[in-house]
């Protein structure tokens, strides 16, 4: 990818959390009961989520071959995984137990799709991710979510 290709990437990524963060933004402003307020965090995030949507359009074609995004990927989750860990270490330090909970399920989670995506090659394609942790189980449904516990009725069918 081209430096513009990476600023584009960057964009989509600033664009996609500030439409995320603005519509938290309006709920909270909504329970507060400030309805302007609310309305105005409603328009920002979808004026953001348009400039997401467009830099996500401009960048169809111009990422890597699966190879290349296959090595990237893995990369990715190795990073994650780093920043989780030192993240969960931090919340205990802090006693924010909230926040360490989730962040050693995300941990736990980023090492299964690390492993599912090292086992694309042998894999059949059907997959079913948990909808309440991210959890993927590879072929069937699992009787209970392997990280959070979900029912089988929390899975998500991805073919």
């Amino acid at each position: 990818m081209t430096e513009s290709d990476n600023n584009l990437a960057r964009a989509f990524a600033t664009e996609s959390i500030n439409a995320s963060k603005n519509a938290m933004r309006a709920l909270k402003a909504e329970k507060d009961g400030r309805g302007n307020e609310a309305k105005l965090f409603r328009a920002l995030a979808s004026g953001q989520q348009v400039h997401a949507n467009k830099a996500l359009m401009l960048l169809r074609g111009r990422i890597d071959d699966t190879d290349t995004n296959l090595s990237a990927a893995s990369q990715a989750i190795d990073l994650a995984i780093e920043t989780y860990r030192a993240t969960i270490m931090t919340a205990a330090t802090d006693r924010a137990t909230a926040i360490e909970s989730s962040f050693i399920h995300f941990m736990k989670t980023a090492r299964n799709h690390k492993m599912i995506l090292d086992q694309v090659n042998t894999s059949d394609g059907v997959y079913h991710v948990c909808q309440i942790c991210g959890f993927i189980a590879q072929g069937e449904v699992p009787e209970r979510c392997p990280v959070c516990r979900a029912v089988p009725q929390q899975f998500e069918a991805i073919t």
